[in-house]
């Protein structure tokens, strides 16, 4: 699973009008805290679509800073994301989308002029993603890509991760093989594209997976994690064996 980091930025939503007529479906996600001064601010509509997603710090006398600022546009098959402070010449994210899942997610950074492209298949008993890089000067390359074993509840159970080679081109290494085992509470992290999609790696097994990873289990490493609920069974807090938490807050729940 995503390690999270304060510095990690994620995104915005900013909602088409097919959005708007959805009504509020319980409690919505508001935000995620990593420590008193640090925070994920969600700004929903429609039944708790996100519209805009800011990465706040507050300094000692409670003045906030915007770090991060993102918005997204929602259209019949696919959804656009722009970074509202620093805007570029493409898309901060597109995101294909066929039957409501996303099959193609490109991720542009400005700096070194990339865009990275994350392909996706399913099957019935597990998914793909083949990650590709175009660099400014017009070449295209191959560079990863991922094998995601589902099980009947539709969580990822296995992550295969398979990299180019780079003395051997055209060659690929296992770069790694985790497991994964989950609860049966509903994970607040499932669907959102940034953090998941803002990287230069494979999507974390998170964002398509239903419920709470509670074991990540690799061939070096293991996280086990514990949560806290609240009388509505929403995931409060996550707790990782490194010591490491993230608090989740949320609206509508009368």
């Amino acid at each position: 699973m995503i390690r999270f980091l304060p510095g990690l930025m994620i995104m915005g939503l900013l909602v088409g009008c097919a959005e708007d007529s959805i009504a509020p479906k319980g409690c919505i996600l508001e935000s995620m805290e990593f420590d008193a001064r640090n925070r994920y601010r969600f700004v929903t509509v429609g039944g708790g679509t996100i519209y805009e997603q800011r990465q706040e710090v507050e300094d000692g006398e409670g003045n906030v800073e915007v770090l991060a600022s993102f918005r997204f546009t929602y259209f019949a098959d696919s959804v656009v994301v722009t970074d509202q402070l620093n805007p570029a010449k493409y898309p901060y994210l597109r995101a294909k989308l066929e039957n409501d899942q996303p099959v193609e997610v490109v991720r542009y950074f400005p700096g070194p002029d990339v865009l990275l492209t994350h392909f996706i298949t399913y099957e019935s008993d597990r998914f793909q993603v083949d990650m590709y890089r175009l660099a400014s000067t017009g070449a295209y390359d191959y560079v990863a890509y991922g094998i995601y074993h589902t099980n009947a509840k539709g969580h990822v159970t296995r992550l295969e991760s398979f990299f180019r080679d780079l003395d051997n081109p055209g060659e690929f290494v296992k770069s790694d093989d985790r497991f994964f085992l989950y609860d049966d509470s509903l994970s607040p992290l499932m669907g959102l594209y940034l953090p998941f999609f803002a990287g230069v790696n494979l999507p974390d097994v998170a964002y398509f997976s239903p419920n709470n990873i509670v074991t990540d289990q690799s061939t070096d490493l293991r996280y086990d994690y514990q949560y806290a609920f609240d009388e509505n069974g929403n995931t409060t807090i996550q707790f990782a064996s490194d010591g490491a938490s993230v608090k989740f807050r949320y609206l509508n729940c009368d």
